[in-house]
């Protein structure tokens, strides 16, 4: 089944081959992004990266389960509770309602996640399946949109007022990787986006912390309005002894030698190789994730899961201390 991903370092062989394959289909419909755009690929891909983590947007892929992307859908310009709503969908995937579910799915994290009360959308008149995909969604027309804002032609502004947080009420934190430098039983010190901090780790995280949380593993630290971060999860960084198809085998200190299950089943792990490694999240023992990295915001991990992990089981209130 698709899902839907924050996007990441890791997605960008895949997000390349669904803009070159769909290229003329796009065209079609919206301006062309010009050869300078492939050209210059992967500049644009870490620009949109920085501009995630400067939360001035937040963008997402919909995913295959062999890896590929199905689809784009991005929050721009996110100012002041209001973002701006994109998204495309790959010409063989289209007319399926994956774009109807994927905008739903997003609408939902703009205001759980991103804290956001506002979503605008806009699109050409001649863009009849945009337009469906919007109104299933709940959007409905406000006014006429420049053609500046899209791509030269005449449209139309969709908004959607969004619910305030999640049902109780709380924003889901926002989820961001950090490399430990030190751990101790309250509170460890990490490298994250660049930064030196110190973070303490939630109530659920077990004990003793001091020689669960070695340095080199990397953790996943929760953040919302007027709570500093929190340690909410932990991978290692294990050594590859070597692979099959339906499972890697690692090597990891506290361990010893384990069999994982692999998170991108098309991912490559060679031996000899390092790569993250992890416990506890639903559907696997042990599950591997992307390599082993020397900064955390490069890391391929499943942060998503450790968020639906809390979310479902309403762990956020007490990780957070609230």
């Amino acid at each position: 089944m698709p899902e839907l991903q924050r996007l990441h370092s890791g997605h960008a062989s895949a997000v390349l081959a669904f803009e070159l394959a769909n290229r003329s289909y796009f065209a079609a419909s919206i301006s062309d992004r010009g050869d300078e755009y492939f050209d210059q690929f992967a500049e644009q891909h870490r620009a949109l990266l920085a501009e995630q983590g400067s939360g001035l947007g937040a963008y997402y892929v919909l995913v295959a389960e062999d890896g590929s992307v199905l689809g784009r859908f991005n929050l721009y310009r996110v100012e002041d509770g209001v973002g701006e709503l994109g998204y495309r969908v790959a010409q063989h995937a289209a007319g399926r309602g994956l774009a109807t579910a994927a905008v739903r799915e997003l609408a939902g994290l703009a205001a759980a996640r991103h804290g956001l009360r506002t979503l605008k959308a806009a699109t050409s008149h001649d863009n009849l399946a945009s337009q469906k995909v919007l109104a299933k969604a709940g959007f409905v027309p406000v006014g006429a949109a420049d053609p500046a804002d899209i791509g030269g032609k005449q449209g139309t502004w969709y908004q959607l007022d969004l619910p305030v947080g999640d049902a109780d009420g709380l924003i889901v934190p926002e989820l961001r990787g950090g490399i430990v430098l030190r751990s101790e039983e309250d509170a460890c010190l990490v490298v994250a986006e660049g930064k030196t901090v110190s973070v303490r780790y939630a109530p659920q995280f077990p004990g003793p912390r001091r020689e669960r949380v070695l340095p080199g593993h990397l953790v996943a630290v929760a953040g919302a309005p007027g709570v500093g971060g929190v340690v909410v999860w932990r991978w290692y960084d294990a050594l590859v002894l070597g692979s099959d198809p339906d499972s890697v085998r690692l090597w990891e200190p506290a361990h010893g030698e384990v069999a994982a299950r692999r998170r991108q089943p098309q991912q490559h792990y060679a031996a000899g190789t390092r790569a993250y490694l992890s416990a506890g999240l639903p559907g696997a023992d042990w599950w591997i994730a992307g390599h082993a990295v020397d900064a955390a915001e490069d890391a391929e991990v499943e942060l998503d899961e450790v968020e639906r992990l809390y979310t479902e089981h309403g762990l956020w209130d007490s990780a957070l201390g609230r």
